[in-house]
C-alpha cells in the first residue's frame, strides 16, 4: 500500500497523468469538431506538396514561403500516402504532448521543482490551445518550438556555454520558420543572453546596458538605412503579407469588435483598387503598407492608442468578447488573470531565480506586442502562444507570493 502511495505521489505518475489528461481533452476536441479541420488548398498542405514536387517558384509565390517548417512537417504524409487526417492527428498529438513535456521541465529545473506540473497542467487543460488542435493552421507546431526555444533559451541563459548557445540559434531559428513573430522573441532573448554573458565577465552594469542600446540601435539604423535606399529590399518587405497587415490593419482597428473587423477588411479591397489605378503600382500588400504607413506619419498618437487597447485585448479576450457565453468569458478571463498576474508577480518578488522568470516574461510580452501589431482575431488563435511563455513562469510567481505571506505569517506569530 505505501509503495502503491508513494507511485501516485512521484512526479513521473503525476506528468503522465497530466499528459494523458492533455491528450484526453485535445482527442475530445478532434471528435467534438468533427475531426481534421482542413483541405487541399491549406496554405501549408500546399506548401507541403510543392516542396516535395521541386516547385520552388509556385512556392515562393505563396503568402508564406517565410514559414517553410509547418510544410516540411506535412510532407511526409503526401510523400509516404498517408491520409492527411491520421497524420496530423499523429503529428499533433506528438507536437502537443511535447509542448506539455517542455514546459513541464523549463519550470521544473530552472524556476521551482514544485511549479513544474503546475505548469504542464495549465497547458494540458487550456482549453483554448485545445480547440485548434484538429487544424493545420501552423499554431500547434509554433506551440512546440516555441516551448523548445524556452527551454534552450533559459539553458544558455543559466550556463552559456558553446553547446547550449548553439541549441539557442537553432531552436531560435527554427522558431521564427515557424511564425515570423517568433522573431521578435528571438532578438529579445539574444540581447539578454548577452547581457547575461557579458555579465559573467565582469562588466558593469552601465558599460553593460550601453552595449546593448548601441548594439539595438546599430541594428534598427541597419534597417532602416536598407528600407530607405534599397528599391528591392523595401518593395518585398512591404509586400510581406505579415508587414502589410501590420501597417494597414492596425490602423483600422482597435478592439476585436466584428463590425470593426468587418469593416476593416472590407476596405482592403477599395484601397488596392486605388492603388492600382495609379503608375508605378507594385503589389496589393505593398499598397496596404503604403496607407498604413501615411496613417501612422498623419495619427501617431491615435495609432497609438489603438495598438495599446488591441495588446489588452490579446492580453484579456474576455474583456472585449460580448458575444461569447458568459462561461467561456469566464474560463476566458480566468485563465489569462492565472497566467499574466502570475508573471507579474515573478518578476516583482524577489528570488533566487528572478532574473530567469524575468527574462521569461519580457520574452512573453514582446510576443503580445509583436502580435498586437497585426493580430486582431476574433476567434483568437494566433495570440495562444502567449500562454505558453506565461504558463512557464506564473506558477513560479503564485509560488513566491504564497511563500512570502507564509514567511510573514511565520514572523508575525512569533
Amino acid at each position: 500500500m505505501t509503495q502503491i502511495v508513494k507511485l501516485l505521489r512521484s512526479d513521473r505518475f503525476v506528468l503522465l497523468s497530466i499528459l494523458l489528461i492533455g491528450l484526453a481533452i485535445r482527442s475530445f476536441s478532434w471528435w467534438y469538431q468533427g475531426g481534421y479541420k482542413g483541405n487541399d488548398a491549406c496554405e501549408f498542405e500546399t506548401m507541403a506538396q510543392t516542396i516535395l514536387q521541386g516547385n520552388w517558384g509556385l512556392y515562393f509565390k505563396a503568402n508564406r514561403p517565410h514559414q517553410p517548417v509547418y510544410g516540411l512537417l506535412l510532407s511526409p504524409a503526401y510523400l509516404l500516402h498517408i491520409r492527411l487526417a491520421v497524420y496530423v492527428f499523429v503529428l499533433h498529438t506528438m507536437l502537443s504532448l511535447g509542448t506539455i513535456y517542455l514546459v513541464y521541465k523549463t519550470t521544473r529545473e530552472f524556476l521551482d521543482p514544485k511549479c513544474g506540473k503546475i505548469a504542464a497542467f495549465l497547458v494540458a487543460v487550456n482549453l483554448m490551445m485545445a480547440y485548434w488542435f484538429p487544424w493545420t493552421s501552423g499554431d500547434i507546431p509554433f506551440h512546440f518550438f516555441l516551448a523548445w526555444f524556452a527551454f534552450c533559451t533559459v539553458s544558455a541563459w543559466v550556463n552559456p556555454r558553446p553547446a547550449s548557445v548553439f541549441l539557442f540559434f537553432v531552436s531560435g531559428l527554427i522558431c521564427t520558420l515557424t511564425r515570423p513573430e517568433g522573431f521578435f522573441v528571438v532578438v529579445v532573448a539574444f540581447l539578454i543572453l548577452l547581457f547575461r554573458i557579458l555579465s559573467i565577465r565582469g562588466l558593469s552594469l552601465q558599460k553593460n546596458a550601453l552595449v546593448l542600446i548601441c548594439l539595438v540601435f546599430f541594428g534598427a539604423s541597419t534597417a532602416a538605412a536598407t528600407l530607405t535606399y534599397h528599391k528591392q529590399v523595401r518593395e518585398a518587405f512591404f509586400s510581406n503579407i505579415h508587414v502589410a497587415y501590420a501597417l494597414y490593419i492596425s490602423t483600422r482597428m482597435s478592439t476585436n469588435s466584428p463590425a470593426e473587423q468587418s469593416a476593416a477588411y472590407d476596405s482592403r479591397g477599395h484601397v488596392i483598387e486605388r492603388a492600382q489605378s495609379r503608375p508605378g503600382f507594385i503589389s496589393p500588400n505593398y499598397a496596404l503598407s503604403m496607407e498604413g504607413m501615411s496613417f501612422i506619419r498623419e495619427k501617431p498618437v491615435t495609432w497609438l492608442k489603438m495598438y495599446f487597447l488591441r495588446l489588452t485585448s490579446i492580453i484579456f479576450p474576455s474583456l472585449y468578447c460580448p458575444w461569447c457565453s458568459v462561461k467561456n468569458n469566464i474560463y476566458s478571463f480566468t485563465l489569462s488573470f492565472i497566467l499574466f498576474a502570475g508573471s507579474v508577480l515573478a518578476v516583482v518578488l524577489k528570488s533566487e531565480r528572478r532574473f530567469q522568470a524575468t527574462g521569461i516574461t519580457i520574452m512573453g510580452m514582446t510576443l503580445a506586442m509583436a502580435i498586437s501589431l497585426f493580430q486582431r482575431e476574433l476567434d483568437y488563435r494566433v495570440p495562444l502562444s502567449i500562454h505558453i511563455l506565461f504558463s512557464i513562469v506564473a506558477p513560479f510567481g503564485w509560488f513566491q507570493l504564497y511563500s512570502m505571506i507564509r514567511r510573514n505569517g511565520h514572523e508575525t506569530s512569533k
